[in-house]
């Protein structure tokens, strides 16, 4: 791997998963001066999808850091919780950084991932044929198993655990909490952030949708997100990614069951292994 060209990469990471409320984290530190994101994009992909472009790739998004003690340096990188690769690599260029991840209800979490895949317009499947296609719908949602690879790599020191539940109970509550993880000071929530966002919502045509996807990710790769936030800005996503009803999916008792009865072994044991990480 080649060397990077300055040395602002991250000093901590929020890996997520997926469908955690990495959103909302990501647009409340995008508003703090005493943090500093990748330019121009939420998450690079770089520790699981797109290691092979080398260090001065990913060094690339963080040009706009500031090499000062004033300024901390975040990813949010939701897709690295459940990635194999991920945690050696991250341990090897990043070393032992804090690490923040949101433990969201494994259930509820895994249907919120099914929805914005068919958001997205990647499936029109069935929730039970789409986790044959996209096995990252339960295997996110396996907390247990995905913490002990992280314990593996970084102890439980460098592992910080946020609830998704306080930011629904208490947005300033939340904000404090991932504030005291991440070692930087409390500050307060603007209106903007106190109701949901990213909420996944039923695509008005799912091949549409999928090949809007689809550029943007390939943009994303080639270093043009400028391009893509643009998109945003204008308000492509939104017709392409919204029904004219805002009609969202909703979970059934049978999809509910199926879910709890697949995942039953990891959520036996991952209030232990939570316990364990909190109390630290």
């Amino acid at each position: 791997m080649d060397l990077p060209i300055h040395k602002n990469l991250p000093d901590a990471l929020v890996i997520g998963p997926m469908r955690s409320a990495t959103t909302w984290v990501h647009r409340y530190l995008k508003i703090r001066d005493d943090v500093c994101l990748p330019m121009d994009v939420k998450e690079t992909f770089f520790f699981d999808r797109r290691f092979e472009k080398g260090l001065s790739w990913y060094d690339y998004h963080f040009q706009n850091c500031q090499d000062s003690k004033s300024q901390i340096t975040i990813e949010v990188g939701p897709s690295y919780f459940h990635s194999e690769e991920a945690p050696g690599r991250i341990r090897d260029v990043l070393g032992q950084i804090p690490l923040v991840v949101i433990y969201r209800n494994p259930v509820e979490r895994s249907f919120s991932h099914f929805a914005h895949l068919q958001r997205l317009g990647l499936t029109s499947l069935t929730l039970r044929k789409s986790v044959e296609e996209f096995p990252e719908i339960l295997t996110a949602s396996r907390y247990a198993e995905q913490l002990e690879r992280w314990i593996h790599y970084f102890g439980k020191a460098n592992l910080k655990i946020l609830r998704l539940d306080t930011l629904k109970e208490s947005t300033a509550q939340f904000a404090n909490n991932l504030a005291q993880a991440l070692n930087i000071p409390q500050t307060s929530v603007p209106g903007e952030l106190k109701k949901p966002v990213n909420q996944s919502a039923i695509p008005r045509s799912n091949i549409l949708a999928g090949i809007t996807w689809r550029i943007a990710d390939v943009l994303r790769g080639w270093r043009l997100h400028k391009i893509v936030e643009w998109a945003k800005q204008v308000g492509v996503k939104d017709a392409v990614m919204k029904s004219a009803s805002g009609e969202r999916l909703k979970m059934g008792k049978s999809e509910r069951l199926w879910l709890h009865e697949q995942l039953k072994d990891d959520l036996k044991r991952v209030p232990g292994i939570l316990s364990t990480i909190e109390e630290k």
